[in-house]
């Protein structure tokens, strides 16, 4: 078995790379973490494959394993990653099916969940949740105010608008801001990340 020459099948996309892994994996002549690190060459090839596979042949504690080593890459969440929501970036703090019921890894497509979040985690940190199926960022009670200037930070307190954000990102600007409701609808969260951008 020659690592190099499989790892670099695995970079180039190559469906032969993927198929030796999994055939030396289960004949458990490399471990888990050798695996993983050969599909880390191309995490987002390797899980599409084995992702494809049909149920009864498809390895899926390395599925598991690469999703929660690669989750940006096979397209998946865990407790955290950051968002981005319609009120900033935000780092996910637990995720949880439509019964609260913990969850600690899914797809981004994954229906039904919910995740609980701390928006501006870096300077003043807001829990808010985010209602995946029904498109909802839910603030506490009491209404939530966005930034007029940029658009793109939303915050339940109207000092932290007015003076933490505007002074911070708008400097030298007048402060800017528009009072809106406590549940903001959203059309589709995108962005995903390991670290807040």
């Amino acid at each position: 078995m020659c690592k190099d020459c499989i790892a670099t099948l695995i970079k180039r996309g190559q469906d032969d790379g993927i198929k030796l892994v999994i055939s030396y994996w289960q004949q458990r002549r490399i471990t888990d973490e050798e695996a993983i690190a050969l599909f880390g060459k191309n995490p987002e090839s390797s899980f599409t494959f084995m992702d494809a596979l049909p149920a009864g042949q498809r390895p899926t504690l390395l599925t598991q394993l690469l999703a929660e080593q690669y989750p940006v890459e096979t397209l998946h969440i865990k407790p955290g990653m950051f968002i981005k929501t319609p009120a900033g970036w935000g780092k996910i703090t637990t995720i949880s099916d439509e019964h609260w019921k913990p969850i600690p890894l899914c797809t981004v497509e994954a229906p039904k969940i919910k995740l609980q979040l701390v928006l501006h985690p870096n300077s003043r940190p807001e829990p808010v949740s985010v209602d995946m199926s029904k498109g909802q960022l839910q603030f506490p009670p009491g209404g939530s105010y966005r930034c007029d200037l940029c658009g793109e930070c939303i915050s339940s307190n109207e000092n932290f608008i007015s003076h933490n954000h505007t002074q911070a990102v708008h400097s030298g600007m007048k402060p800017q801001y528009s009072k809106l409701p406590s549940i903001i609808p959203f059309k589709r969260i995108l962005e995903f990340s390991t670290d807040m951008k």
